[in-house]
């Protein structure tokens, strides 16, 4: 009997050995629907796979959630996506309900107040830029518009305008579609178009992006808004800002932020990450990501060439400075008051090194500098747009990055107006060109890659 009862706890013992051996970790990830419905599942079984995980499933319990699992030998990892809008995936993490936070949009000064003193950190300190993406006015295909400028957008979407006929000319009411409230694409539009005007009281609201695609693709009458990724059968309309002229919602001027509606995608994460989510960010980071992002229809942060817009407006200093080089895809944004590389540009002077380390990349970098008209005097903005540039150069040369020569041209060649904050922010920036070596093999290769 002895034996038996000591046989029984030995027994007892090793199956909860084994019990807590195999429990499985949880890692929850909430909030923007732009970013949960497609990108983060894909980003996530590409990140399993590559580490080794086999037994991947992803299954949907609910609307806007999936459930992602995988095992690694006798490590099981249970990852819950629930996509139910930016504003809700940020409260779930002050909260503590949740591990990352999926936003389509930056963390709000409210947001950051409310998270420091419930968390103790700054979200600011633990954001990563992980993709681009535009927010794209659609029509239906056969609407004979082309394009808009903001302030157009902004009557048509607070209901001042409700008839075509004062757009493309021909009559019939206007039929507003617009995200729900949670949306971080709503929260975008809201603070890039609508500013201080409401979104009309007839506008119709979805859940996704998706939905008004399809349903914009069906009515000649319909005008909405949506992610770049999911266009689909509808129109994008191209939007003039206020600078150089109007601009479509294309992948160069997503990667450049040269597209009024551009928007950064954004993980939010806490300063102690366990190590699978860690190691999920740091994957979310690097080049093995880009193409799943780029395939899901967003833009990754890859560095390469992008064909160069506006050049036939552009100051002929300009035109001589920049000829023989090409564009690459990154552009450095500056708060006008404070000359620090935000957590974006950080990243981007690490890939520009990675770039031109490749032999194909061998060459140097130029930088032009522009920057908003809070000078007046030109002189003053010539410099300021100058300073911008040497900042980026410091940084670059920090990394091994060799700059061959800046310029500084002010005020010059606007992509947005100075009259709103985030024009001016627009136009604070330092563009970035490569000049490949002789022989390098990107010397030969188009500009316009995208």
């Amino acid at each position: 009997m002895k034996k038996l009862l000591v046989g029984l706890v030995l027994s007892l013992a090793t199956t909860l050995a084994s019990a807590q051996s195999t429990s499985p970790e949880v890692l929850r990830i909430h909030g923007s629907n732009t970013l949960g419905a497609h990108l983060a599942p894909s980003l996530l079984k590409n990140w399993l796979r590559a580490r080794g995980w086999s037994e991947i499933t992803e299954t949907t319990p609910a609307a806007e959630q999936s459930r992602i699992t995988a095992r690694l030998g006798r490590q099981t990892l249970e990852i819950e996506v629930i996509a139910t809008g930016t504003g809700k995936g940020i409260v779930d993490f002050i909260n503590g309900e949740c591990d990352i936070a999926m936003a389509s949009r930056t963390v709000s000064p409210q947001e950051r107040t409310l998270n420091a003193q419930r968390n103790g950190f700054d979200m600011l300190g633990t954001e990563h830029v992980v993709a681009m993406d535009g927010v794209a006015v659609v029509v239906h295909p056969r609407n004979p518009l082309a394009s808009l400028d903001l302030p157009a957008i902004e009557q048509i979407f607070s209901g001042k305008t409700t008839n075509w006929r004062a757009l493309n000319g021909q009559a019939g009411e206007i039929r507003v579609l617009a995200r729900n409230d949670e949306s971080g694409t709503f929260d975008a539009f809201k603070a890039m178009v609508l500013n201080q005007s409401s979104l009309s009281t007839r506008a119709e609201r979805f859940t996704s992006n998706h939905e008004i695609a399809e349903a914009v693709a069906k009515d000649p009458l319909a005008i909405g808004f949506l992610s770049y990724s999911e266009i689909g059968a509808s129109k994008a309309l191209s939007i003039n800002g206020g600078g150089v002229g109007a601009v479509a919602p294309m992948l160069a001027s997503i990667a450049t932020e040269d597209y009024p509606l551009a928007r950064r995608l954004i993980f939010y994460s806490r300063p102690k990450r366990s190590q699978l989510g860690e190691d999920f960010i740091q994957y979310s980071l690097s080049q093995a990501a880009h193409r799943t992002i780029d395939d899901t229809g967003f833009v990754s942060l890859m560095v390469r060439p992008v064909a160069a817009t506006a050049l036939a407006q552009a100051p002929k200093v300009y035109q001589e400075f920049v000829r023989g080089a090409k564009r690459l895809s990154v552009n450095f944004r500056f708060n006008q008051s404070v000359a620090l590389l935000d957590t974006r540009a950080q990243a981007d002077i690490v890939r520009l090194s990675h770039f031109l380390r490749e032999p194909k990349n061998a060459g140097v970098l130029k930088l032009v500098g522009f920057t908003d008209d809070s000078l007046k005097k030109v002189y003053l903005a010539d410099s300021m747009s100058e300073t911008w540039a040497e900042l980026v150069a410091n940084g670059l040369g920090s990394s091994g990055v060799r700059v061959e020569s800046l310029l500084g041209l002010g005020t010059r060649l606007p992509v947005a107006q100075n009259t709103t904050e985030r024009g001016r922010a627009l136009n604070r920036r330092v563009e970035v060109w490569w000049l490949p070596a002789p022989n390098s093999v990107g010397a030969g290769t188009s500009s316009a890659a995208y």
